[in-house]
């Protein structure tokens, strides 16, 4: 038996025509691409989850109205149709966050990961 952990895109396809099995998935609730497939929360591991997710990132210094006028650029795009299909197609759920809420996202995920990495004596490469 071979066991791997693919991204959702790489791998959606592969599940949806039976060529290969999700055992799970790692978010923390199940995904509308793969509503029969368990998260591993649901067979016994509640902090064994992990969300891929995408942002933008522009320097520190960059001014308030370019931030703004970017993020408001990114919603209105994500409000289109086709955009919204064509990423459900591959899995996303798409949710938009406001930069503070996405400045918060990557702060948290930098601690977590960097904990877990500790934890388990993973030494730098």
């Amino acid at each position: 038996m071979q066991i791997a952990t693919p991204s959702l895109p790489a791998a959606l396809a592969l599940v949806q025509s039976g060529q290969l099995k999700a055992l799970a998935v790692m978010s923390p609730k199940r995904l509308a691409s793969l509503p029969n497939v368990p998260t591993v929360a649901e067979q016994g591991f509640p902090k064994a989850t992990a969300v891929g997710w995408v942002g933008l990132h522009a320097p520190a210094n960059t001014p308030a109205n370019i931030r703004n006028s970017i993020e408001a650029a990114v919603n209105k795009a994500l409000e289109s149709p086709e955009l919204r299909e064509r990423l459900a197609a591959q899995g996303a759920d798409i949710t938009p966050e406001s930069g503070i809420v996405y400045g918060k996202r990557v702060a948290d995920e930098a601690v977590r990961w960097k904990d877990i990495v500790k934890a388990a004596d993973i030494p730098p490469q």
